[in-house]
C-alpha cells in the first residue's frame, strides 16, 4: 500500500508542474482582463461631468505654462478645490486642508491658539472686528473697534502696522508663549499699549454686567472658563434692575455659560435683561436649540426648520424648557452683523410670542447708511471630511425657515421700525431707553 502511494506521488510530479504553469498563465490573463474590464467599466460609469473635469485638470497639469518670478506655476488639488468653491458656490462654503479642518473643528468647540484678535474677512483694515472672550487680547483689555497701529516684538524691535495683513504677520512671527506689545488707538484717541502672547486658550461666549457687578468667564490655558465676578464700571449706563448680557457665538459652552449668567443675574435681583447679539454671526444649531430653552416656556418647541435639496425637512427642537421665569422684560439688541443662529433666536422668540418677549423689544442698531436690519443669513452649512485623509469641505446644504416652516429671512433679515432703530456708539449708553 505504501509503495503504491509513492508511485502515484512520483507519477504526479510532472502533472503538478504543468498545472502550475497553466494556472499562472490563466491567472495573468484574468488579471489583465479584469484590469481592462475595470478600466472600461470606470470609463463607462464616469459621468460626462467627471470626464470633462478630469480632462480639464489633466490638460492644465500637462500643458499650461506660466512663470511667476522665475518659477513655473503649478496647481495642487487644494488649488483646484478652492477655485471651484470660490467661483461656483456661495460665500459660506469652504475647502479645508487637513490642518484647516482640525482648526475649524477646534474652533467650533472653543479650543484656540493665538492672541484672540479678530478682523473682518473681506477687508484689510487694521481695526479689530472683535476679540475672543477669555483670550490674551481680551484679558489685556482690547475691544472691538480698536485700531492696531504698532507692534513691539519679543526682540524689542518696533514695527508700524497699518493693515490687517501686517498685524497678523507680526503676531505670527512672535514666539509662542512669550509676551510682546501691541499699540492701539480707541475712538480716535491717543496711542495705548497692551502686552499679549500667542498661547492656548478656551474661548468664552458670554459676558454679563449690571450697575454693580460684572460676570466674566475666565480661565488659564486649556481649562474650561468659569464665572468670575468683579465690580462693574457700568454704573452710569444701567438702571438698578437691569442686567446686560452679550452672546458672541453659538458654539462650545455658550448654553451653560448663558445659564450660569442668568442664575447670577437672578441672584443679583435683576429682572430686566438686555441680550446683545450684535456681531454674533451664528454657529451651531444644537447650541441654538439649548439656548432657546432658556427663553421659551414650552418644552420640545420647534425653533427652526431646515429644508434640504431633496425636499426633506428637519425640525430643530429644543428639549426640556429651562425658562428663565424670573425675567420681567427682555430686549434683544442686534445689528447688521447679527446673522444665522442669532436671527433664528429672534425669529423663535417672535413666533412663540411669550408675554415678555415681543417685537417691541427687538432693537436694531443702524448701519452706516442709516438702515436698521440684521444680516439675513437663512442658510445652513454642513462640513464633510474626506475618508482616508484629513481634508474637509463645508458647503451650504439647507435653507433655514422660521418655526412656522414657511418664512425665511435669507437675503432679507429683520428690520426695525423707526422707534426701535437706534445708534449705539458706546456700549449700552441708551440701555434704559431700550427697556423703556
Amino acid at each position: 500500500m505504501e509503495n503504491e502511494i509513492n508511485e502515484k506521488q512520483l507519477d504526479k510530479k510532472p502533472t503538478s508542474w504543468k498545472k502550475k504553469l497553466v494556472i499562472g498563465l490563466i491567472t495573468a490573463l484574468i488579471v489583465a482582463v479584469s484590469f481592462t474590464l475595470g478600466f472600461f467599466t470606470k470609463v463607462w460609469t464616469t459621468s460626462e461631468k467627471e470626464r470633462i473635469i478630469n480632462w480639464v485638470i489633466n490638460t492644465i497639469d500637462e500643458h499650461y505654462y506660466c512663470e511667476e518670478d522665475g518659477v513655473i506655476k503649478d496647481f495642487t488639488a487644494e488649488d483646484y478645490a478652492d477655485a471651484i468653491i470660490e467661483t461656483l458656490l456661495d460665500r459660506y462654503s469652504n475647502y479645508y486642508t487637513a490642518e484647516e479642518y482640525t482648526d475649524a473643528m477646534n474652533t467650533s468647540s472653543g479650543n484656540y491658539f493665538g492672541t484672540g484678535v479678530k478682523f473682518l474677512k473681506d477687508s484689510d483694515s487694521n481695526a479689530l472686528y472683535g476679540v475672543s472672550l477669555n483670550s490674551p487680547a481680551y484679558k489685556a483689555g482690547l475691544k472691538a473697534g480698536d485700531v492696531i497701529v504698532e507692534g513691539k516684538g519679543v526682540n524689542g524691535e518696533n514695527k508700524t502696522l497699518s493693515t490687517k495683513t501686517q498685524v497678523l504677520e507680526f503676531i505670527e512671527n512672535q514666539p509662542q508663549n512669550s509676551q510682546f506689545s501691541l499699540y492701539y488707538t480707541r475712538n480716535g484717541g491717543e496711542k495705548q499699549q497692551v502686552k499679549v502672547a500667542r498661547q492656548v486658550f478656551i474661548s468664552a461666549y458670554v459676558e454679563y454686567f449690571d450697575n454693580e457687578f460684572k460676570g466674566e468667564f475666565l480661565s488659564e490655558g486649556a481649562t474650561s472658563p468659569k464665572l468670575v465676578s468683579t465690580p462693574s464700571n457700568e454704573k452710569n449706563y444701567l438702571g438698578s434692575g437691569v442686567g446686560f448680557m452679550r452672546l458672541v457665538e453659538f458654539h462650545g459652552d455658550a448654553y451653560s455659560q448663558m445659564s450660569d449668567a442668568l442664575n447670577f443675574m437672578k441672584e443679583r435681583g435683576k429682572t430686566k435683561l438686555i441680550l446683545d447679539l450684535r456681531n454674533n454671526g451664528g454657529g451651531n444649531m444644537e447650541v441654538l436649540e439649548d439656548i432657546c430653552s432658556l427663553f421659551i416656556s414650552k418644552s420640545n418647541s420647534v425653533v427652526a426648520v431646515a429644508k434640504y435639496k431633496n425636499g426633506d425637512y428637519k425640525n430643530f427642537k429644543m428639549g426640556a424648557s429651562h425658562y428663565a421665569s424670573f425675567l420681567q422684560q427682555v430686549s434683544i439688541v442686534a445689528n447688521e452683523n447679527s446673522a444665522s443662529a442669532s436671527e433664528c433666536l429672534i425669529g423663535a422668540l417672535n413666533h412663540y410670542g411669550e408675554t415678555i418677549y415681543s417685537n417691541a423689544n427687538l432693537v436694531i442698531e443702524k448701519n452706516a447708511l442709516g438702515v436698521a436690519k440684521t444680516y439675513g443669513k437663512g442658510v445652513m452649512q454642513t462640513t464633510y471630511r474626506k475618508l482616508g485623509g484629513g481634508e474637509g469641505i463645508k458647503i451650504t446644504t439647507a435653507i433655514i425657515y422660521q418655526p412656522n416652516g414657511e418664512t425665511t429671512i435669507n437675503g432679507v433679515g429683520f428690520y426695525a421700525s423707526n422707534e426701535n432703530s437706534v445708534e449705539i456708539n458706546q456700549g449700552v449708553v441708551r440701555a434704559n431707553a431700550i427697556l423703556g
